[in-house]
């Protein structure tokens, strides 16, 4: 399944679009939005033999492929993205966002992009709440929620206490189990 940006370009192209909705405007924190080469899946490797902290992957029964993910929070995010019919699609480490905070140019690759079916997408960061209590993270926040809803994104932090919350997880969990299995 591919995810689409507006007017039928593929979320895997680079955001140099002749679309005047989509260019940055004069003195937007935002400059422009990457996403990986069309043969890519993903903007950054997520799982390599050298990693400090667990990674591993995720078998999608909608993307239908393995999504990789850095921390448990992300896996349950998967889960219960796969699990949600409202959801139509979603990518890991989906692009790079350039974007100006306090006169500098600063990268962040958001954790993931969400597809819902009534078309709105969204780039997902996944934090415990009490990193997204941090300042320059909050600043992040406010700043990237302001500037990416011209390029046709809403974004927003997660929380992974938000995606731990019980009896949802192990329901879903439960579920996923059956995989594609009429019920």
């Amino acid at each position: 399944m591919i995810l689409r940006m507006p007017n039928n370009i593929g979320p895997f192209d680079a955001v140099r679009l002749t679309d005047p909705r989509l260019q940055p405007t004069a003195g937007a924190p935002v400059k422009r939005i990457i996403f990986p080469e069309p043969e890519g899946i993903r903007a950054r490797k997520v799982v390599t033999r050298s990693r400090f902290r667990s990674t591993g992957k995720y078998p999608s029964w909608k993307m239908k492929r393995s999504m990789q993910w850095e921390s448990a929070n992300e896996l349950n995010a998967f889960r219960l993205l796969d699990a949600d019919a409202e959801v139509k699609g979603f990518a890991e480490q989906p692009c790079i966002i350039e974007y100006v905070d306090d006169g500098k140019l600063r990268k962040h690759t958001p954790d993931i992009l969400v597809e819902f079916r009534e078309g709105r997408k969204e780039l997902w960061e996944i934090k415990t709440a009490n990193e997204a209590s941090h300042t320059n993270i909050a600043a992040r926040t406010s700043l990237l929620s302001q500037s990416l809803p011209h390029f046709g994104y809403r974004y927003r932090v997660v929380l992974a206490q938000d995606l731990q919350l019980q009896p949802r997880l192990r329901n879903t969990i439960t579920l996923l189990r059956y995989g594609s299995a009429a019920l």
